[in-house]
């Protein structure tokens, strides 16, 4: 009766004897002491929670005296914690509660082999993580692409201060159906944008932010497209 272990939620700091030393010491040694299984002791039935006992033995492996075990005992029965069966030889000594501390064969059968399959899982042959990093891959290929507004172009070009006409690269792009020049998807059309920029850099190296603030402005109120491709030269790019 004394192999395995049993569980203890920490929830046990809130039962209601757990302040009293002798009532908490008795109770967890009734539940180690009690029968996992249906048994039999000298043609007595003692069944799974339950343990054949007496005061004598239990004061004996606890160190509690008699008269204290005999209150003791009361006490848990009063709140349903044991019931007590006895006899002028001996006590039959039933936990209430019993499965809430000690996992039935099968549930301890459950645990013993969870870690074989999990090992087993583990040692599956290195495809099936090829395969998940390809199914990842194939994931992230199809991500849509969403076009931006000319109005979220000009916004990001005023908060980068780029030297880029947003009229000019909105229109180049919705014109070629958002691919670049060699006719691949554009999955970030930010990146492109600060790409224009560096163009814009090296051929207009006196251009300032200031000045083509003031041409996103006209863009934004519908200046003439062929003014800025002129200041530009924007048809050239890709």
């Amino acid at each position: 009766m004394r192999d395995g272990w049993v569980k203890l939620h920490r929830q046990i700091i809130n039962w209601e004897w757990f302040s009293d030393s002798d009532t908490f010491k008795l109770f967890i040694y009734l539940i180690l002491s009690a029968s996992h299984k249906d048994t039999k002791f000298r043609g007595i039935d003692i069944l799974r929670g339950q343990l054949l006992t007496g005061r004598r033995k239990i004061s004996d492996d606890t160190h509690i005296s008699q008269q204290s075990i005999k209150t003791i005992l009361k006490r848990l029965k009063s709140t349903s914690e044991i019931t007590i069966k006895s006899t002028n030889k001996y006590s039959i000594i039933t936990i209430c509660k019993y499965n809430d501390y000690q996992l039935s064969e099968n549930e301890i059968n459950q645990q013993i082999n969870q870690p074989a399959r999990q090992r087993a899982t583990s040692n599956q042959p290195a495809t099936n993580h090829i395969q998940e990093y390809k199914n990842v891959k194939k994931v992230k290929k199809t991500t849509i692409f969403v076009k931006p507004t000319l109005e979220e172009v000009t916004s990001y070009i005023k908060e980068k201060n780029l030297l880029v006409s947003p009229v000019s690269f909105f229109e180049w792009y919705e014109t070629a159906g958002w691919v670049d020049n060699k006719g691949k998807p554009i999955a970030n059309w930010k990146l492109k944008l600060l790409s224009w920029n560096s163009r814009e850099k090296e051929k207009n190296p006196q251009q300032s932010p200031e000045n083509i603030n003031k041409l996103i402005h006209d863009a934004t109120r519908e200046a003439d497209a062929e003014e800025l491709d002129f200041l530009f030269g924007a048809t050239k790019n890709g």
